[in-house]
């Protein structure tokens, strides 16, 4: 199968999921791409999956993206999997321009059912998003339960997958083989 994820943000938690989650297809014999951002954190990590740098903090470069548009036609991925959080709106952007260039699945993972940035136009956009994926992932039992009552999704497309290991990605890493890391050293992770 061919996957493309799609996580905008570059660094953090979803950052660190959705690498670790390109890895583990990968890992699968699925053929995967990660669209994030420029000098995304997991860079410097070893990935079995092709990186695609497309935005600076949700903010697609209008080249970079035409570029990714350009690249998803030729790949055809058969998934189209949007890791979200915190800006509903960019996601929702982001949904309509790749589903106008492939004739893809979409699949949403909800990190968080509503943004804890919220704004006036959220509602209507995330009512949208989860009308609109042919699966929604949730995290947790409760978010499907909140994302049914909030949205009026149906409960059949909404899967609860709990959250894997994220830091195995540096566990992996052989000792010293991250820049500025000498071997032995101690890491703490927030």
């Amino acid at each position: 199968m061919k996957i493309l994820l799609v996580e905008p943000a570059g660094k953090g938690g979803i950052c660190q999921h959705a690498h670790n989650l390109a890895n583990a297809l990968a890992a699968r014999n699925h053929e995967v791409a990660l669209a994030t951002a420029v000098d995304f954190e997991t860079k410097p990590f070893p990935r079995a999956y092709q990186a695609i740098e497309v935005f600076d903090r949700f903010r697609p470069h209008p080249l970079r993206m035409l570029h990714l548009l350009k690249w998803a036609r030729a790949f055809r991925p058969d998934v189209v999997h949007i890791e979200a959080a915190v800006h509903p709106g960019s996601y929702f952007f982001i949904w309509k321009i790749l589903a106008a260039a492939v004739k893809s699945r979409f699949i949403y993972t909800a990190h968080d059912v509503v943004s804890k940035k919220s704004r006036p136009y959220h509602p209507w956009v995330l009512k949208k998003i989860y009308s609109g994926m042919d699966r929604i992932i949730v995290n947790a039992v409760r978010n499907k339960d909140e994302i049914v009552a909030r949205f009026g999704t149906t409960p059949d497309r909404i899967l609860f997958v709990p959250v894997g290991d994220l830091v195995a990605f540096v566990r992996d890493v052989p000792p010293g083989s991250i820049d500025g890391v000498p071997p032995g050293a101690r890491k703490i992770l927030f």
